[in-house]
């Protein structure tokens, strides 16, 4: 082969080859990709341009975020941490300092996380209709601090030191007060702090530490815990009661499917004098509700009991008893998307559309 031969060879093969997209492209168009699950639960405040622009800066920030690109399972961890932060409206990796996308290993795979941050968390609680102020505090060595409790009255005293004197801390607060004029507060000591510090994802794995909140900002970590104490007497709508409960924690990926499967139901807004009403949940992102199904004149659909269940939890019931003899709760919910396309991660969120819930129970009931 003579040299012109063996260069048109070169050129041919190279005009043949695609030009492979950088990692910085596939970032980016990943995310610009999620705009439309963004659009759909972020509140009407929130931009999702802005927020895809901010996704995209807290990856290329944190350069082992970037290696969560490099598998499917990484990339849609973190794709449903930024769909989390989405839900309940905050803004991740930003000086606010809302809520954290953050890296982590599982089974040496590079994942990623959210993780709420101290302002995420009193963002949070005012938008409970029974909060009228809400705030926590740390306390160090050399602070006066007393409080008690009491049948008729509570003590909660505290003085800070001057900061050049103040001391290790010790223990942490929280106080919320009530439009109806009630209070609560928490206080934790050292001990309950580093045992919720320990519960997290991003403290656990010695590799994630250097960049978990927990060791950056360890005070606001403190006084988040405070905050999160509170939260079970806190009138919190059901999407930020379940990014309260799944904060910090590893997040679910659908691997058949390869896409986001969104955690929490679509939920309206809530009025004190109309409590919160759930929406059938789409637990895949893109998937509508199923409409009611028409039932005829005379007939009657349902489980093998009769009609269906009036609630979730009854019908969760009716799904379980029913899936014990049908290949369990695993082969349920794999029928349930062959059968209605939706794939749902678990009994509870199927129970929440009663209309697949009523094609189930008929499928169990034939099986």
């Amino acid at each position: 082969m003579n040299v012109r031969n063996a260069v048109q060879k070169r050129d041919d093969v190279i005009a043949a080859t695609p030009d492979k997209p950088s990692l910085a492209a596939v970032i980016r168009q990943a995310i610009e990709a999620q705009s439309p699950a963004f659009r759909a639960v972020l509140p009407d405040h929130v931009d999702p341009d802005r927020f895809s622009r901010l996704t995209l800066m807290a990856v290329k920030s944190t350069p082992r975020l970037t290696k969560c690109f490099e598998t499917d399972q990484g990339r849609g961890s973190l794709l449903i941490a930024a769909l989390q932060a989405a839900t309940i409206g905050l803004e991740p990796n930003t000086p606010s300092q809302e809520a954290w996308i953050l890296p982590r290993k599982n089974d040496g795979v590079d994942e990623a996380e959210l993780s709420i941050g101290y302002r995420g968390y009193l963002k949070i609680a005012r938008r409970a209709p029974n909060v009228k102020t809400i705030f926590a505090e740390v306390v160090r060595d050399n602070d006066h601090f007393e409080w008690a409790r009491g049948l008729e009255s509570d003590t909660l005293e505290h003085s800070p030191a001057p900061r050049s004197r103040a001391g290790e801390l010790t223990c942490v607060y929280a106080v919320a007060r009530y439009h109806d004029g009630g209070y609560n507060f928490v206080v934790l000591d050292i001990e309950d702090v580093h045992a919720r510090r320990a519960m997290s994802e991003s403290w656990k794995s010695t590799k994630a530490r250097p960049y978990s909140p927990w060791t950056k900002w360890e005070a606001e970590m403190w006084r988040k815990s405070a905050v999160r104490a509170l939260v079970p007497f806190l009138d919190l709508t059901p999407a930020d009661s379940g990014a309260v409960t799944a904060d910090e924690r590893p997040l679910t990926f659908d691997d058949e499917h390869g896409g986001i499967v969104s955690e929490y139901p679509a939920v309206e807004p809530y009025t004190p004098q109309d409590p919160p009403t759930a929406s059938p949940p789409p637990d895949a992102v893109g998937v509508p509700p199923a409409e009611e199904p028409t039932v005829a004149a005379g007939s009657s659909a349902g489980p093998p009991s009769g009609a269906v269940t009036s609630t979730a939890e009854e019908r969760v019931a009716a799904l379980r008893t029913g899936a014990k003899g049908n290949g369990g709760v695993t082969a349920l919910l794999k029928n349930t998307h062959a059968q209605t396309g939706v794939h749902y991660p678990t009994v509870d969120g199927l129970a929440a559309n009663p209309a697949h819930t009523m094609t189930m129970l008929d499928w169990l009931e034939s099986a």
